[in-house]
């Protein structure tokens, strides 16, 4: 899993603008962190899911996947500085603002929001 998360960051940096490589990117970061929560490259795909967020930010799918990584990084105590750094509590909430008739989103972010809470 550790190996997938390299090459799928290596895609998503190199096609920052092709949404759909950040589409099945974000998907699948996702699920890696969902899956694996010990993952040695947590900190290069927080990075990268906030990134896409960025860049993405009217993309559901994105934002939704995106709000459900965050979710599942923010489970892990040790994982909480790195989220803060990334600033993703914001860009939850910016998500949330834009996408707000999008259930999807609004519950991946409520998710994310309470472990993020955690942080203080």
């Amino acid at each position: 899993p550790s190996d997938a998360a390299v090459s799928i960051i290596s895609a998503m940096e190199a096609n920052l603008d092709c949404e759909e490589i950040q589409k099945l990117g974000c998907y699948i970061l996702r699920t890696l962190s969902a899956t694996e929560p010990t993952l040695p490259n947590t900190k290069q795909i927080a990075a990268t899911v906030i990134k896409a967020m960025a860049r993405h930010s009217d993309s559901v799918f994105i934002q939704a996947n995106c709000c459900c990584a965050v979710w599942c990084i923010a489970k892990h105590a040790r994982n909480l500085s790195l989220l803060e750094a990334l600033d993703s509590r914001m860009r939850i909430l910016d998500s949330m603002e834009r996408h707000i008739q999008e259930s999807i989103i609004q519950a991946n972010a409520c998710k994310a929001l309470w472990n993020l809470t955690k942080i203080g």
